[in-house]
């Protein structure tokens, strides 16, 4: 084992497996011909949307959603959209909208429509199913973790997870089954922190055994593809377009998925939408290639509640090492997605910057109001705030609800 190897294994107590085969120990048997995936290459190859090239394979994916037996085995439903303009006290008349990506059964984070859309993208190019895959994988953060596993037990599947070397134990552990296995990288590559966990599941998917028994979906890089459909199902429930479009970006799949709204409203009614990406003070990523806003502060209602209302910054759990710089988003910190296209990053138009007490005040203030939401989350609510108090029309979206490892006296409760 090398030094870097050995040290994740002294501080973590996970063994680093590179290239090697994987072995879930659970003795595990899939009939692929009588489960719910194979249910759905059925009915993909009733309606002939099978194919090998991959361009081809997005115009039949928008096809197959058309199906409702696919939606329905696929759980591809559309998100609600909230009007919570009253509960922010919204003033001059501008209201903030958010799509509800935490209310989606099962899950209850955005990841679960990318999830399911990978499934069936693969289903369609004949990836799956197919003798002897009983696992599927990918890498990322809490929220595909939690997507991945859900699918996976719905269609008896075995999961691996690659993760960053930050997370904290406790968090992968929420994670971790007797068939979905998640293994942290060795954290010695020298790009971005989100090039350390891809790299490490390319390596693993390079050993032809591996490859003979997992297939790996690569989220980050289809995930916004497959969201395409669901962006313009969600543009046809809405009440003509926004007047902004505010996002938070980690592999870039919400940034396309709203962008495919703003495409969606300019090219039917020749209105665009303008696309505010949220980006925390710590981390100019976006805000190198596009223009950008200092940061404005909470909406004053919102400060005005926190100083009377108990808030303390320090019930947030801070970074686990130096390495995050904040709590915001995954582990996506050093670099722009490499797959996110130039033309999704060129749809924003500028990136508004935010400091830590924006997202916090804002958590702290929608928790009281019986609506906790996560860190990225809440940033974008603070965002579309500012922005609906001058007057505008707001689109954003609530990624996932608030999860217990974001607060530290909830971790120190569950804990004892």
């Amino acid at each position: 084992m090398t030094r870097a190897l050995a040290e994740v294994h002294s501080t973590t107590g996970i063994t680093p497996v590179i290239g090697l085969p994987i072995d879930f120990n659970n003795n595990k048997t899939i009939d692929i011909h009588k489960d719910l995936m194979s249910e759905l290459k059925k009915v993909i190859c009733e309606f002939g949307l099978l194919t090998r090239n991959r361009e081809e394979c997005f115009s039949k994916f928008k096809a197959a959603l058309s199906i409702p037996r696919v939606r329905e085995i696929l759980e591809y439903d559309i998100p609600k959209v909230n009007d919570l303009s009253d509960l922010l006290k919204v003033e001059n008349n501008g209201r903030v909208f958010a799509i509800r990506m935490d209310l989606l059964k099962g899950v209850g984070n955005l990841k679960k429509p990318v999830i399911a859309g990978l499934i069936l993208k693969n289903i369609i190019m004949g990836k799956i199913p197919r003798p002897g895959i009983d696992s599927l994988a990918d890498a990322g953060n809490m929220n595909t973790g939690f997507a991945l596993r859900y699918f996976c037990n719905k269609f008896g599947l075995n999961g691996l997870y690659i993760m960053s070397h930050h997370f904290p134990q406790d968090m992968v552990q929420l994670l971790m089954t007797k068939t979905f296995r998640v293994i942290q990288s060795p954290g010695y590559a020298k790009g971005g922190i989100e090039e350390e966990f891809y790299g490490y599941l390319l390596t693993i998917m390079k050993s032809k055994e591996n490859r003979n028994r997992i297939h790996c979906l690569w989220h980050a890089k289809y995930g916004g593809r497959v969201l395409s459909p669901l962006a313009e199902e969600i543009a046809q429930g809405l009440d003509g377009p926004p007047d902004y479009i505010v996002v938070s970006s980690g592999s870039g799949a919400t940034l396309e998925c709203l962008q495919g709204i703003q495409t969606y409203f300019s090219t039917l009614l020749k209105r665009k939408s303008e696309i505010v990406l949220c980006e925390h003070v710590n981390t100019p990523i976006y805000s190198l290639l596009r223009p950008w806003h200092a940061s404005v502060g909470s909406p004053t209602p919102i400060k005005e509640y926190c100083s009377k209302n108990g808030f303390n910054q320090k019930r947030f759990r801070t970074p686990p090492s130096q390495s995050i710089p904040h709590s915001v988003l995954g582990p996506h910190y050093n670099t722009v997605n490499p797959f996110l296209r130039r033309e999704i990053i060129e749809s924003v138009e500028h990136v508004q910057k935010f400091v830590d007490i924006e997202w916090m005040q804002m958590s702290h203030y929608l928790e009281s109001q019986n609506l906790g939401v996560g860190n990225s989350s809440a940033a974008n609510i603070s965002v579309a705030t500012n922005l609906a108090n001058r007057g505008y029309k707001v689109l954003t979206v609530i990624v996932e609800p608030m999860r217990s490892y974001y607060k530290v006296d909830r971790l120190n409760k569950s804990s004892n």
